[in-house]
């Protein structure tokens, strides 16, 4: 015998939180999408490989030098060398050849199937927030790479 509406244990609540922030996202996609950028994680695991090369071919101090320059250093962001919020994207997570190519191949297909299940604006804005909520921790409670 069906059960009358309120004697119902479906306790799904529609909360109007997911919808109103797609309709955030494509105001936002109709006023700044023409400035995504398409590729923008396979252009990022290509930067991984490209500092991992660079990484290889220097010497130990030179690597360090060169590692110290590119990572997320907040009381040097403080002293004004900025492009630390960006470079530190760049740094590959290991320096095992295997690990970095299997790093960037596995970024650039993950990349391409959210690009295009979402599109590219959103997987912009999706990486790009991550970057600044890094960013922003980083700056706020000190944590830096090491």
């Amino acid at each position: 015998m069906p059960k009358s509406p309120k004697e119902s244990t479906d306790c799904r609540i529609i909360h109007p939180a997911p919808q109103n922030l797609m309709r955030f996202l494509d105001k936002l996609e109709s006023r700044f999408g023409r400035f995504a950028i398409p590729g923008l994680l396979k252009f990022v695991a290509g930067l991984q490989l490209l500092t991992f090369g660079i990484f290889i071919m220097q010497s130990e101090e030179a690597r360090v030098a060169y590692f110290d320059f590119l990572r997320l250093d907040s009381a040097r962001v403080f002293q004004g060398q900025i492009w630390r919020l960006i470079t530190y994207i760049f740094v590959p997570s290991s320096l095992n050849f295997l690990l970095a190519l299997i790093g960037a191949m596995f970024m650039s297909w993950l990349g391409k199937g959210l690009e295009e299940a979402w599109g590219a604006f959103r997987l912009n804005v999706y990486f790009i927030g991550g970057m600044i909520s890094v960013a922003l921790g980083s700056l706020l409670f000190g944590f830096d790479e090491k």
